[in-house]
């Protein structure tokens, strides 16, 4: 296999084509493929007035790749037509790049029909119409069936594309080998998320991600692939030579490519990789005019202060920033939807009382001409085939210039993403944007506000972040988790409804769990148990199946007619709606958030439509949010079989004290005891093990128990002979096993605390579990404990003492946490799940009081804390 790189890291221009094929040979590749237009390919020219002149064809490009020793691999820039002009009738690469392929389309007829035939290297791209390789296959397959024994469509992957979407890039290039164009190989972490315009950040030198692409080219290596793999890095995290340099250094290191001979070496013509440097750092952008910069001055002015207020505010006061620059009766920022073909409006200025919210389709009208060529277009409108093509007559009407001028703004990190259409109307010919640096002027502007734009959106991600973490984070169970989450999600995106599915534990169907949803109609046609979503039924079902997310305006028009529910709303005239799964990169898809209908903020004049920028906030919040619900749907599960295991424990623990009573009443029958016969008396060491084994069983209820809903069977109990006594003699073989007196348990007699209203047996299990961690934490060589009541203001206060290690400084919040194991419990060993304080918590603030450690060790002292109302007063139980 052969080495290329990818010439998209340069951005949608090459001002300066030999420092570019310069570079890609000073850094040890052998090919190069163009991702710019051919119309945007140019030769650096001192001589020339702008500084430049363009590459015509191949055969003006040739000579320099001749002399760099690189070969021409693809093209992916511009429209296909142009390309193959570009190439002309004798010279074939070894693809062109194409992101999708139709039966009816011509232009990619025209290139497999030529003579000779072009290859087209189909390319699964996130996002895009075509995202998995799967549906490569389909679309080689029915190549095949109109082009019979023909092989030009062939598969183009790209290794980081692949992983985000959820394919194996290394099981499908094998799947796939034999009608391999060639391979992109890149690398992505998914530090921004893998949904909209963020995940381009993620783009990194090989090595340096998740995707693992020595793994793809190991197979390649295996099947003795002899094509061209394609090193591509979108997004330049040092120079743009640095970056490429990472990449061949990487594959280089790892035994992947074998750097050839110097090229050129002798000639002034080709450049080492240190004077590319230099070069690099010297190249300067053309200079604007004065007046040229003094509207970009003047935009930015207005534009910066506003991305602190949000994508909607900010759109909209950009285009009323680039409004006022002049000479325009109106302006227009589009949000573009390559996987919907849809363009949403996102601002508007100018034409006063004009409202948009019509959804453009993308692949209709004048601004299909710009997406398909990706460069500014002007159009005059008077002219008839224009005129018709524009989408909206009455806007038309209230122009004075009838003149349109259509700019693609690109993702800054990566140029092949269109983000938005910005459309200014001039109220003359001989606006500024017309001047012979128009162009050059429109584009650095598409590009600040591009920029601006990403500030923004990253702005309001890690905000909704680090808000969802907070709120999530202090949910205690699942319903209130989800009650947060729908709260958050509905407060952030100011919509109608919210609603939350989620997988069952069978894993065949999506329900709508309690606290689940903001108000939900369902399908009156469903029965009341067929209130759920089967896989791959209604889009909710889709989305699940797929994993993507969908935005749609009008979500209605569902794509199997199997609609089951909708948020309740309060507009019935639109149906915008917003699809997220609920999954990890690379994990399964545990569920699906549904929001319905955007309200639309007073004074904008912008459409409803949820956006990329709410997909990448509602993908910031899910991420955030998810490790809570996976935590909470673990603890849900265990206390689920927690509860399940004590319940089948209680009919055997029954049976062997029922056994045991029955062996002690038959030997008093015979005037007898279980030491005559066995020497010792097993019987009752059988009934104490026993009851301690209850007790362990009543910290697992009590543990599983939801919050405030410990049933209470309170009456009036004496503490010291009700409560004390009793848990003491229960401690009594943990006090043997461990080699130490029951004397060695100190307690007074409680004069002080009359009988309480309590519940006795849980009042037990407090003193057990105490009394249970002081001896199993306890040295070997001692034991003391000291217990103490007394009436302490307004209050009955009962003191735990013990001469033990002691609770670790820093440590006094976590001790009640259930789970929480010491580093001293550790290291010593000591049995246990962490739940015993947590359960002496719940039960003594069931009954109205307080737990809390006074002193960490030298006694490690706890007071129990209980109002003086118990006296006369039984705490209230929720059962």
């Amino acid at each position: 296999m052969r080495f290329a790189f990818e010439t998209v890291i340069w951005g949608r221009q090459l001002d300066d084509i030999e420092l570019v094929l310069d570079t890609i040979a000073a850094c040890g590749y052998e090919g190069v493929e163009l991702a710019q237009s051919p119309d945007e390919i140019y030769f650096r020219d001192t001589a020339s007035p702008e500084g430049r002149r363009q590459v015509r064809d191949y055969t003006d490009l040739s000579p320099l790749l001749k002399e760099r020793r690189l070969c021409l691999v693809g093209l992916a820039g511009g429209t296909l037509k142009r390309r193959m002009e570009f190439c002309g009738d004798t010279f074939r690469p070894a693809f062109l790049y194409v992101e999708d392929w139709k039966e009816d389309d011509a232009e990619a007829r025209q290139a497999v029909t030529a003579q000779p035939p072009f290859t087209l290297g189909l390319h699964p791209h996130w996002f895009m119409q075509v995202q998995r390789a799967s549906q490569v296959r389909d679309r080689i397959h029915r190549f095949r069936e109109v082009y019979p024994g023909s092989r030009n469509l062939g598969f183009l992957p790209d290794t980081a594309h692949m992983t985000i979407v959820g394919d194996n890039p290394a099981e499908e290039v094998a799947n796939l080998f034999k009608d391999l164009a060639a391979v992109h190989i890149k690398d992505w972490k998914p530090s921004y998320g893998r949904y909209s315009h963020r995940y381009a950040q993620g783009f990194v030198p090989l090595g340096r991600g998740v995707v693992h692409p020595e793994k793809t080219l190991e197979l390649l290596r295996e099947q003795q692939f002899e094509g061209w793999v394609v090193v591509e890095q979108d997004y330049a995290y040092d120079s743009i030579a640095e970056s490429a340099k990472a990449c061949a250094d990487w594959l280089v290191e790892n035994k992947w490519m074998t750097l050839p001979a110097p090229v050129g070496a002798g000639s002034s013509k080709v450049l080492r990789f240190d004077e590319v440097k230099t070069r690099e750092a010297d190249v300067r952008q053309r200079e604007l005019s004065p007046e040229a910069t003094k509207r970009a001055v003047s935009f930015l002015d207005v534009a910066i202060p506003a991305t602190i207020r949000g994508s909607t505010h900010f759109y909209q006061t950009a285009v009323d920033a680039i409004h006022r620059l002049g000479d325009l009766d109106a302006v227009k920022l589009y949000s573009y939807f390559p996987h919907n073909e849809e363009l949403c409006l996102v601002g508007i200025a100018g034409v006063p009382g004009h409202e948009c919210r019509k959804i453009l389709k993308a692949n209709a009208g004048l601004c299909r001409d710009v997406i398909t060529d990706a460069r500014i277009q002007e159009f005059d409108l008077n002219e008839s085939g224009h005129r018709g093509r524009f989408d909206d007559d009455d806007f038309l009407q209230r122009l004075t210039g009838r003149r349109m001028v259509t700019v693609p703004i690109f993702n800054p990190s990566n140029p092949h993403h269109l983000r938005f259409l910005l459309n200014i109307f001039p109220t003359t010919a001989s606006y500024w944007g017309a001047l012979p640096s128009g162009h050059t002027e429109l584009t650095r502007l598409a590009a600040h506000l591009s920029r601006l734009a990403d500030y923004v959106a990253d702005d309001v991600c890690s905000a909704a972040a680090l808000e969802t973490s907070y709120a999530c984070g202090h949910s205690t169970s699942k319903k209130e988790f989800l009650s947060n989450l729908v709260r958050l999600v509905h407060r952030q995106f100011d919509c109608e409804g919210v609603s939350v599915f989620l997988v069952n534990e069978t894993g065949d169907r999506l329900e709508l769990p309690e606290g689940g949803t903001t108000g939900i109609e369902w399908n009156p046609e469903l029965k009341a148990h067929e209130h759920y979503y089967p896989p791959k039924t209604g889009l909710t079902g889709v989305v699940w199946a797929t994993g993507e997310m969908k935005l749609l305006s009008d979500a209605s028009k569902d794509s199997d007619g199997k609609r089951r529910s909708w948020e309740t709303r309060q507009s019935f005239d639109r149906d915008e709606c917003l699809f997220s799964p609920l999954a990890r990169l690379g994990g399964n898809v545990v569920g699906v958030i549904r929001l319905t209908n955007k309200n639309r903020p007073p004074g904008s004049r912008a459409a409803t439509m949820f956006t990329d920028d709410d997909a990448a906030v509602l993908d910031s919040i899910l991420q955030a949010a998810l490790p809570y619900l996976e935590l909470l749907t673990f603890q849900e599960r265990q206390l689920s079989a927690v509860t399940r295991m004590v319940h089948e424990f209680q009919v055997p623990m029954v049976a062997i004290r029922a056994s045991v009573d029955f062996m002690q009443h038959t030997l008093k029958v015979k005037s007898q005891t279980a030491k005559d016969m066995f020497g010792e008396d097993y019987l009752s060491d059988v009934m104490n093990w026993s009851a301690i084994m209850g007790r362990l069983a009543n910290n697992a209820r009590v543990f599983s128990a939801k919050p405030g809903s410990l049933a209470l069977r309170p009456a009036l109990t004496k503490l010291k002979s009700q409560v004390f006594a009793p848990a003491i003699h229960q401690v009594g073989p943990l006090l043997q096993e461990h080699g130490f007196d029951p004397k060695c348990i100190f307690y007074g007699d409680f004069a002080e605390i009359p009988s309480l209203w309590i519940d006795r047996l849980q009042f037990q299990q407090v003193v057990f579990n105490l009394l249970a961690n002081s001896i199993k934490y306890a040295d070997k060589s001692r034991l003391k404990v000291r217990i103490d009541a007394g009436h302490y203001g307004n209050t009955y206060s009962i003191w735990f003492q013990d001469w033990g290690p002691g609770v670790e400084p820093g440590t006094e919040g976590l001790i009640f946490r259930p789970g929480y194991r010491s580093r001293d419990a550790m290291r010593k060993d000591v049995a246990g799940q962490g739940i015993g304080l947590s359960v002496v918590q719940t039960i003594v603030e069931a009954h109205g009081g307080k737990i809390r450690l006074t002193n960490n060790a030298n006694p490690t002292k706890f007071e129990i804390s209980l109002p003086m109302s118990l006296k006369s007063i039984a705490p209230i139980s929720q059962p």
